[in-house]
């Protein structure tokens, strides 16, 4: 969701369009200003920030490994809560479920 949201891409759409986001972010050259370049240089840089590119990357190659592009009726919303409730830890949860039902995979 973050990513996407910080990015300004739409939070609606299929696996090609995701995929298409990602190949153009991570293509794209890091814009590093003086501030992160010293940050980065002195240690005291977030590792964690930027992330666009593997972000945008996990989501695909995950939507992949759960065979979504191979389904077109699969309609993926891009949400940060569900009735109110963070919706990240089931990211997790959706993981462990498909590796319980597919453990040869």
């Amino acid at each position: 969701f973050f990513v996407r949201h910080d990015l300004g891409l739409p939070l609606h759409g299929n696996h090609k369009s995701m995929d298409e986001a990602a190949r153009q972010v991570c293509s794209t050259a890091m814009q590093v200003t003086v501030e992160q370049s010293q940050a980065m240089e002195g240690g005291k840089a977030d590792a964690g920030h930027p992330n666009f590119c593997f972000g945008l990357c996990f989501q695909s190659v995950f939507l992949s490994a759960l065979r979504a592009p191979s389904s077109p009726s699969v309609d993926i919303q891009i949400t940060n809560q569900i009735n109110g409730s963070d919706a990240d830890w089931a990211l997790g949860a959706a993981l462990v479920h498909i590796l319980e039902r597919h453990p040869d995979k």
